[in-house]
C-alpha cells in the first residue's frame, strides 16, 4: 500500500471516529400516518389473492426499427405484439417490445396496456414487462400491471413463462402470480 493511500485511510478513520461527535440529528421524527390514509395505508389493507392462467400471442407486427451492430448484436424496437390472458385475468393486451439478440440470448422489455377483467371487474390496465430468452425457445419475464376503472388501485403482479417455438399462432404461455387489491375484495 503506498504512503498515499495508507496516509488517506487513517484520516478517514479518525474523522469517522471524531467528526460526528456531539452531532445533533436535525431530520424531524418520523410518523406512521393512520391505516387507510394515503397511498401507503391503503396498501396496508390491501388483500393479495394469487392468479394464474394462460398468455396467448395472437399476432405482430414486425419492428420499426431494427439493426445489428458492428460486434454483432441484433437490436430492435417498437416491436408490437397482440396478446390475450386467460384464467384469472382475462382479456387482450398489446405489447411493445425493445431489445437485443447476442448470439443464443434475447432480452427484452417494453410497455403494455389493455383492458382485462378480473373477479367480475373491468377496466384498463397499463405498467411494464421484462423477458429473457434462450436458444431452444424458452422464455419468462414478469409483467407490472397497474389498473384503473373498476380496477382503480388494483396492481398484477405476473411471472410468466414457455416455449416460442411452437408451429402457429396462438403461441401458449402460461402465467402465475397475484393480485393487490386495495379494496380487500
Amino acid at each position: 500500500m503506498s504512503r498515499k493511500v495508507a496516509l488517506a485511510a487513517v484520516i478517514g478513520a479518525v474523522l469517522l471516529a471524531f467528526g460526528c461527535e456531539g452531532v445533533t440529528p436535525t431530520s424531524p421524527e418520523t410518523t406512521l400516518a393512520p391505516q387507510g390514509s394515503g397511498a401507503f395505508g391503503a396498501e396496508a389493507r390491501a388483500v393479495k389473492v394469487p392468479i394464474s392462467g394462460n398468455w396467448l400471442l395472437t399476432g405482430e407486427e414486425l419492428p420499426v426499427r431494427l439493426w445489428q451492430t458492428p460486434s454483432g448484436v441484433l437490436q430492435f424496437r417498437d416491436w408490437l405484439s397482440y396478446t390475450e390472458l386467460t384464467g384469472d385475468l382475462e382479456g387482450p393486451l398489446d405489447v411493445l417490445q425493445s431489445g437485443a439478440v447476442h448470439g443464443s440470448r434475447q432480452t427484452a422489455r417494453g410497455p403494455i396496456e389493455g383492458q382485462v377483467t378480473w373477479q367480475g371487474r373491468s377496466g384498463p390496465v397499463s405498467g411494464h414487462w421484462t423477458t429473457n430468452g434462450g436458444e431452444n425457445g424458452d422464455f419468462d419475464g414478469i409483467f407490472m400491471l397497474h389498473g384503473s376503472g373498476d380496477l382503480e388501485g388494483v396492481k398484477f403482479q405476473l411471472r410468466w413463462w414457455g416455449n416460442v417455438l411452437q408451429p402457429a399462432l396462438p403461441i401458449v404461455l402460461e402465467y402465475t402470480g397475484f393480485a393487490l387489491d386495495p379494496r380487500g375484495q
